[in-house]
């Protein structure tokens, strides 16, 4: 009712389609309830896993569904991919594993190696340095350009894959602000160790290890003929 009256409100800026309702109803099941469940279990800081899973899932539906629709709703293009040969459905596969497995990678990390996830409003606790991140310090945000530029190739549309600039514009203008305010004043020596060793986007080809690890032998128990 409140949303009827706010359109009719709004007439001619905002005039509301015959599906309007509909709408309302996939935002407020999709993203309003979520959100308040996130909400709860961050403040209460409980369900750490619930609360990364949440996060990837909207985080992809946004990224591969809301985002490529509005490009393609400006710029032109569509969801159409009737008739396209298997190489590019081979293709687009390919490249969303790869994207996927970089960025769910990142999630698991954070969380089980963290305690905490990628916002800044649910951080970790412990700087992350192992897994994906003992190779790439961006691993999400390169996952995110990989998809675009998958998905912009499957569609060909170049509107989409250029969407992967806006990763590298998110890195220069808000994460190294992040690190800089948040992850350097509470890690200053093991972050500028980190920083100097893992680069942002060029993986590395052997992992960067900030500490070894020694194997101990019991032989007291060995049995021997």
């Amino acid at each position: 009712m409140l949303h009827g009256v706010l359109f009719t409100s709004l007439t001619p800026l905002v005039t509301a389609g015959p599906n309007w309702m509909f709408g309302v109803g996939f935002v407020f099941a999709t993203a309003h309830v979520p959100s308040l469940y996130l909400a709860r279990w961050t403040e209460r800081a409980i369900l750490l896993p619930f609360r990364a899973a949440l996060l990837a899932v909207m985080y992809a539906g946004l990224s591969l569904g809301i985002l490529p629709s509005l490009i393609m709703a400006a710029m032109g293009g569509g969801w159409t991919i009737a008739g396209l040969p298997a190489w590019r459905w081979a293709g687009l596969f390919i490249g969303l594993l790869i994207s996927f497995v970089i960025g769910l990678s990142a999630v698991q990390m954070l969380a089980v190696q963290g305690l905490g996830t990628a916002i800044p409003l649910d951080p970790t606790r412990r700087l992350v340095t192992t897994g994906i991140y003992s190779y790439i310090r961006n691993p999400m945000q390169l996952s995110a350009a990989l998809s675009w530029v998958g998905l912009g190739a499957f569609l060909n549309n170049i509107w989409i894959a250029a969407a992967a600039v806006m990763a590298w514009i998110f890195v220069e203008g808000i994460v190294r602000w992040h690190h800089r305010n948040d992850l350097q004043q509470r890690f200053p020596q093991s972050w500028a160790d980190y920083r100097n060793a893992v680069p942002e986007w060029l993986p590395l080809w052997r992992p960067h290890c900030t500490a070894t690890a020694t194997l101990h032998l019991n032989t007291s128990d060995w049995q021997t003929d």
